[in-house]
C-alpha cells in the first residue's frame, strides 16, 4: 500500500512525499529515497514519511526493496543542515524513542517480510544504518559503505552500533568506526556487509529479478523465518540503564565544540 495518509496532509507532508517515492506491483514495493540533488541525504519529514510507508504496508506484500534515486548515491547520511537546525531547536537528536531516524530504523526492523537495500552507491553515516537495517544488501560495483562518525565528532546509537557489529564482526566493525573510511563493494561482499555485487547498469534489473525470486516463495513461511531469526534469535534489547548511558555519551558527543566545527564545515556555515 503506497498512498498519503491524512497525517501527511499539507506542505511539509507534499514535500516528504515526493521526496520518498513507493509503488507496489505484484507483492514487491519499491520505495525510493528521491533527493539525488543532495545524495539522497535524510531529514525529519523524510524519515517521518519513510516511517509511514513501512508500518503501512498490506498483508499482500512479500518484499521490499529500498533504494535512493541517481546513478550516485543509496544516502550519504543525515542532512547536515537539518541536523544543525534541529540541534538549534532542541536536544531531539539523541533522543532514542522519539527521534524520526531511530523510529524509521525500528520501523524497517518491524517489516514482516524481507527488505532489501539495493546500494547503487553511496551508503554513508545514516544511509548505511539503513542499508544495514535491512535484511540484504544488493550492491553496485561502485558502491561505498561508510560509518563516519569519528569524522564528524557524534556518536551513534548502542542499535545502530551492534546491528554493524553482528553482520560484520568486531574487527571491521572497530575499523569502520575508527577510520571512518570507506569499505568498497568488494571488500563489503567478502565482509558479508553486501550480499550480491553486479555492474551498476545491471543493479536496477538484478534487483527486480532477485525481489521475484524472493517475492515467489510462500509467504508464510517466509514471514515466519524473518520472525524467528529478527525476534527469537536476536540478542536482547539493551536495558534502561543502558540506553541512559548510551544518550548521555550520545548527548556530550553533540554539544561538543569539536561537533559544531566539524558540522558547520560540512553544512556551509561558519564555525
Amino acid at each position: 500500500m503506497c498512498v498519503v495518509s491524512a497525517s501527511a496532509v499539507g506542505e511539509e507532508g507534499d514535500a516528504a512525499q515526493a521526496r520518498v517515492r513507493c509503488v507496489e506491483a505484484e507483492g514487491v514495493v519499491r520505495i525510493t529515497l528521491d533527493a539525488p540533488e543532495r545524495g539522497n541525504s535524510l531529514d525529519a519529514p523524510m524519515l517521518a514519511r519513510l516511517e509511514e510507508l513501512l508500518r503501512g504496508l498490506d498483508e499482500g506484500v512479500r518484499v521490499v526493496l529500498l533504494e535512493g534515486a541517481g546513478p550516485r548515491a543509496f544516502c550519504t547520511g543525515y542532512h547536515v543542515p537539518s541536523l544543525l537546525a534541529e540541534l538549534e531547536a532542541g536536544p531531539s537528536v539523541t533522543d532514542f524513542e522519539a527521534h524520526p531516524l531511530e523510529r524509521a530504523l525500528r520501523a524497517l526492523d518491524a517489516v514482516p517480510v524481507p527488505t532489501v537495500a539495493v546500494v547503487g552507491g553511496n551508503a554513508y553515516g545514516a544511509g548505511c544504518e539503513l542499508a544495514i537495517a535491512c535484511d540484504l544488501r544488493l550492491a553496485a560495483e561502485e558502491a561505498r559503505f561508510c560509518m563516519p562518525p569519528a569524522r564528524l565528532g557524534v556518536l551513534y546509537s548502542a542499535t545502530g552500533i551492534r546491528r554493524l557489529l553482528e553482520l560484520v564482526g568486531p574487527a571491521l566493525c572497530r575499523e569502520m568506526l575508527y577510520t571512518a573510511e570507506p569499505v568498497d563493494a568488494q571488500r563489503a561482499l567478502a565482509a558479508g556487509l553486501a550480499n550480491r555485487v553486479v555492474p551498476r547498469e545491471r543493479l536496477d534489473e538484478f534487483a527486480a529479478r532477485f525481489a521475484r525470486t524472493v517475492a515467489d516463495n510462500a509467504p508464510l513461511s517466509l514471514r515466519h523465518t524473518k520472525t524467528i531469526l529478527r525476534r527469537f534469535l536476536a540478542p536482547p534489547a539493551l536495558d534502561a540503564a543502558a540506553l541512559a548511558e548510551v544518550a548521555r555519551l550520545r548527548a556530550e558527543c553533540f554539544a561538543s565544540e569539536e561537533f559544531r566545527k566539524r558540522a558547520a564545515r560540512l553544512g556551509g556555515r561558519r564555525p
